[in-house]
């Protein structure tokens, strides 16, 4: 539905695709999941999914329009960084 919205507006696009190491994102879902802070369908999920982490995100856009962001540490996503380079992609449209 997001592919065919996209390309029918008229408006610049940009998807963030995150992704990271599998064994990391795992990790970080099944604490998540421990904390009692996610609902438990979703925990469910993401913990006895790791074959989810393994396989690589596809982006829906069109890979021009797609900034990809590694996750695997959080502490080192700079936010402003990648807000810059999805308003730089934007402008560029």
């Amino acid at each position: 539905m997001f592919a065919a919205v996209a390309t029918e507006i008229e408006v610049p696009m940009v998807e963030v695709a995150l992704h990271g190491d599998p064994d990391v994102l795992l990790q970080r879902a099944r604490l998540r999941a421990a904390s009692g802070r996610v609902h438990e369908i979703k925990a469910r999920f993401s913990v006895n999914g790791p074959a989810y982490y393994a396989s690589p995100y596809r982006p829906v856009l069109a890979e021009d329009q797609v900034i990809r962001v590694d996750t695997t540490d959080l502490d080192a996503v700079n936010i402003p960084e990648v807000a810059e380079r999805v308003r730089a992609r934007i402008d560029r449209a």
